[in-house]
């Protein structure tokens, strides 16, 4: 496991990513269950905070397989689309 988590008072702004180091090309497999509030989106940044992909409609439980763009760091945050709340992170 990379990165387990769970990320809580995540609301409307995008503010407190969790980062792992990750290879050029590696297949991350990334886990989110929403414990509380939502639906949110999942978002994948670089270390400047820009935007790299946005997974949308994470309202109970979902899995999805993204492929690192390059060598170096990645963050992972959650943004709710409804009520703030709790979603726990697990990327392996």
């Amino acid at each position: 496991m990379l990165i387990d988590e769970v990320l809580t008072d995540r609301s409307e702004i995008v503010q407190d990513p969790r980062y792992g180091e990750f290879s050029d090309g590696q297949v991350l497999h990334i886990h989110a269950k929403v414990e509380s509030g939502g639906p949110y989106e999942l978002w994948v940044v670089d270390p400047d905070a820009e935007v790299i992909k946005v997974f949308q409609g994470i309202a109970v439980e979902n899995a999805f397989d993204f492929i690192a763009p390059g060598d170096g760091q990645l963050g992972f945050d959650f943004q709710s689309v409804g009520a703030p709340g709790t979603v726990r992170l697990q990327v392996y």
